[in-house]
């Protein structure tokens, strides 16, 4: 991230930008916040040239950061009106973190082909309503998938028992699970429920990036650019209170039934049961294997 500091005198408003490019051309996202940052300040968002009102000085400081239109238009086009109140809290947290937001995170994935729409709201997933969360296209009334129009649903007694850090990896991980059925639509390949199994899709992603090479290393550079991009919204989200391998291992909550997962921790490995466990303790709210949750729950 670029950072740059006008210099000067002292100014009442904060103004943070964030470079969105247009067919080539650059437009600045601004969002403003007062100078001490509190959170009631927070944050009027819109497509606009930078401008300073305000005096410059160290308080109006400019942040930076790279972010695609497409992505911004996705994270801001997010319906969440049948989402519980916690969770949407989380959710609008996730959208406004400073330096890992929900568009940004799209954009380091890879700027979608086409701009797609994404409802999220607490109910049991429809595909299978034993998991936590689930992604499916939404459907028309012949029960039809509609293209780039997907729908996740997280289980209510999963919220009523989880963490809230196990939320929001679960917000971001159902967010992963979008661009990856959005890279289904890009093929042209819609109407398979099997196809929105999250394993399935990211094993497809594994192969079709190297073209089925089972090479540990292909496995590690592509975890890795999935990874660290949900480790860290994890860390800012939760103001980096823990050391960076908890963030890590909860990023891997919905891999652990993946080839790349089962490649790097085979089942003789003392780091897979740590992140199995980590996450399950999360998830549960309870003790597993000797780790103890770290967050708290909503209720």
């Amino acid at each position: 991230m670029e950072t740059k500091y006008a210099g000067g005198q002292q100014c009442s408003i904060k103004i943070t930008t964030k470079i969105v490019y247009i067919d080539g051309n650059s437009v600045l996202v601004t969002e403003y916040s007062g100078c001490d940052d509190s959170p009631m300040q927070k944050k009027a968002r819109s497509l606009t040239a930078a401008s300073s009102d305000c005096p410059d000085g160290d308080d109006g400081e400019v942040a930076v950061i790279s972010v695609t239109k497409k992505a911004f238009l996705i994270e801001n086009s997010i319906i969440s009106t049948q989402l519980d109140p916690c969770s949407s809290q989380i959710l609008s947290e996730l959208k406004n973190l400073q330096q890992n937001d929900m568009a940004m995170i799209i954009s380091r994935f890879g700027t979608p082909n086409t701009v797609y729409d994404w409802e999220i709201k607490t109910a049991n997933p429809l595909i299978n309503s034993n998991n936590d969360a689930g992604t499916d296209w939404k459907r028309d009334s012949n029960d039809n998938a509609l293209d780039y129009n997907y729908l996740t649903h997280i289980k209510p007694n999963y919220i009523n028992q989880a963490t809230q850090i196990a939320i929001a990896r679960t917000i971001l991980l159902e967010m992963l699970h979008v661009y990856l059925i959005s890279l289904v639509d890009d093929a042209l390949i819609t109407g398979c429920s099997e196809v929105t199994n999250f394993p399935i899709l990211w094993n497809a992603l594994v192969n079709k990036t190297y073209n089925n090479n089972p090479n540990r290393l292909h496995h590690e550079e592509i975890s890795r650019k999935f990874i660290t991009l949900l480790q860290d919204a994890l860390k800012e989200w939760d103001g980096a209170k823990e050391f960076n391998r908890y963030y890590e291992d909860l990023a891997w909550g919905a891999l652990e039934c993946t080839s790349t997962f089962n490649l790097l921790y085979p089942n003789s490995s003392t780091s897979r049961n740590r992140i199995l466990n980590t996450n399950r303790a999360e998830d549960t709210n309870s003790m597993q294997g000797g780790v103890t949750p770290k967050s708290n729950s909503c209720n």
